[in-house]
């Protein structure tokens, strides 16, 4: 850029063109004076900072705690808690009560819960009561009336939930037993082994399962059309079925329908089969028309097809038998020793569970049995004839009363017996046969095994088993007739209360065999805390126990419950 001529040759210092105005700038020079105003308002601004701090903080420490958020958090697990125990209709929860004081303001619940005679306040008190205590909440347990027991938990000092057990004030609503499955399995095999034995091709009509119920109990109706040959009746047809099925679990009887004369088959006191009977004269006689010839239907053929056929009591294996026959190995229950104490400390007063194995039959020591110490815990068997009158009579005397599951052996002198779990069923299966021996017996709160050393050593099998218990709200006491079982391991695993068995009362039948088993069963209990016996509806064993079990407070232990003792 090139400047003008004029512009170059002006002098730079050349002052302001006159009467121009003139500017000058004076440097800033401060002085004391001028910086007092500065740190007064800043020493007040910063004393008003630590005043409004400190109320803040007083304010703060003095303030109530809100514990609403976290006491309605555990009350709803304590909620969840309760249900594991008993059923949710048993279970009655306030609307939360707010509450406050200086220190917090918090939600207090209160609970009442009704307890079947099979269940104890105290039991369930301690277990829910350990759970708490380990998640810092503070249990407190007292008596709340002459049949009321009541148990406080607190947060923070403050009580947030008030549970109060009431015994028996009112009846759980029973689960109807289900009886479906069962009743078309006796019509479908019913129907195919009638064709085998004679009956005409084509002459044995399965007709579609009709669904009953009533307040107890639901089951199907199957008619079922058979062409009679000529010479045979209804009336021998019924005698002939009744003397094949005198020792199963299904009842026999002629009748008359609108369609004429009827056989019917009656199971769990449900009529489950009506056999229309169709006389041709064209036909032959059925080949079991003599009931002493070798074609006959034999008893046998019949109750193994229906999968029903009960053995008598008598003939019963001991669950011991399996590990006394070491055909597994040659592996060997060493008594009282098998079982490790688990984390349960040792309580001031010894328990022990007595579980007594193969309930249902009509056996003359039913009633005795139903005499002994209520403490007792009684385990049914499915399919047998008083399977579920001998549950309800349990269940009204106090007793506990638990499903004992059949379940497949090594042995190979032990039969099966019917409804018995085994290794090569699937899942589904495993599953169906469950749930119908659950069905059978009304008011149960556990299960344990009946024989069993080959599916409780099946860990692919026996979890699918102990699933539909906990679907069920079940707990499993492993009766150990192996020292392979894989059932207790894998029902702490699926999170299912469990125990097991330290002694066999009655692996010999003789009385003084028994009383010794029964004291080392007390034995064991001293030393861990608790122990588990198992023993058999059997005369030797009943009688022993009803001298021995008066005795045992005077011994300085207590009997109780199986599910008191689960781990």
């Amino acid at each position: 850029m090139v400047m003008p001529e004029e512009e170059k040759q002006m002098p730079v210092d050349a002052g302001p063109a006159h009467g121009a105005a003139s500017i000058e700038i004076v440097p800033f020079s401060p002085s004391r004076g001028s910086w007092l105003p500065v740190l007064v308002g800043i020493n007040v601004v910063a004393a008003a900072a630590v005043l409004l701090g400190a109320l803040l903080v007083q304010f703060l420490n003095n303030r109530p705690l809100n514990l609403r958020f976290h006491t309605n958090y555990w009350a709803d697990q304590l909620t969840e808690a309760l249900e594991e125990y008993v059923t949710p209709d048993l279970i009655r929860r306030s609307p939360p009560q707010l509450l406050h004081n200086e220190a917090a303001s918090w939600h207090l619940y209160r609970f009442d819960v009704d307890l079947p005679a099979h269940l104890s306040a105290g039991g369930i008190e301690e277990l829910i009561g350990r759970e708490m205590i380990e998640e810092g909440i503070n249990v407190d347990s007292r008596p709340a009336g002459p049949d009321a027991k009541e148990m406080r938990l607190a947060l923070g000092g403050q009580d947030f939930a008030v549970v109060a057990f009431h015994k028996a004030r009112r009846k759980a609503i029973p689960r109807k037993t289900d009886l479906r499955a069962a009743c078309y399995r006796i019509a479908r095999e019913l129907a195919a082994r009638l064709v085998r034995a004679g009956m005409p091709a084509g002459g044995v009509t399965l007709g579609e399962a009709i669904e009953r119920e009533d307040d107890e109990t639901l089951w199907t109706l199957t008619p079922v059309e058979a062409i009679m040959p000529e010479g045979l009746t209804t009336g021998e047809l019924t005698g002939r079925l009744e003397e094949q099925m005198s020792e199963s679990s299904v009842l026999v009887r002629s009748a008359r329908s609108a369609q004429g004369p009827v056989v019917r088959l009656a199971y769990a006191g449900r009529d489950c089969v009506e056999i229309v009977c169709v006389q041709a004269a064209d036909q032959p006689p059925v080949a079991m028309a003599d009931t002493s010839s070798a074609d006959t239907l034999a008893k046998k053929d019949i109750n193994d097809l229906l999968s029903i056929r009960v053995p008598p009591l008598h003939e019963l294996p001991l669950d011991s038998v399996e590990q006394a026959e070491g055909e597994s190995g040659g592996l060997a229950v060493e008594e009282g020793e098998a079982v490790p104490p688990g984390p349960r400390a040792v309580r001031q007063v010894p328990r022990i569970a007595i579980i007594l194995d193969d309930g249902g039959y009509a056996s003359p020591d039913l009633d005795t049995v139903l005499r002994l110490d209520p403490a007792l815990t009684l385990a049914i068997l499915p399919n047998t004839p008083l399977a579920s009158e001998t549950a309800e009579r349990a269940a009204a005397g106090g007793f506990e009363v638990i499903l004992h599951m059949p379940m497949e052996t090594h042995s190979k002198t032990v039969k099966a017996f019917p409804g018995e779990l085994t290794t090569d069923m699937d899942a589904d299966q495993i599953r169906e046969q469950t749930e119908e021996a659950i069905a059978q017996i009304p008011g149960i709160v556990g299960a344990n095994n009946h024989t069993g050393s080959k599916f409780t050593s099946d860990a692919e099998r026996i979890p699918v088993f102990l699933q539909v218990l906990k679907e069920h709200g079940l707990y499993f006491a492993d009766s150990r007739t192996i020292p392979t079982t894989q059932a207790y391991d894998a029902a702490v695993a699926l999170g299912v209360p469990a125990i097991q068995r330290n002694v066999f009362l009655d692996n010999q039948s003789d009385p003084e065999q028994i009383r010794g088993q029964l004291g080392k069963l007390v034995d064991i209990a001293k030393r861990r805390g608790q122990a588990v016996g198992i023993g058999h509806f059997r005369k030797a064993t009943v009688a022993v126990l009803a001298e021995e079990l008066p005795k045992l407070q005077a011994d300085g232990v207590e009997l109780v419950h199986a599910s008191e003792l689960m781990q």
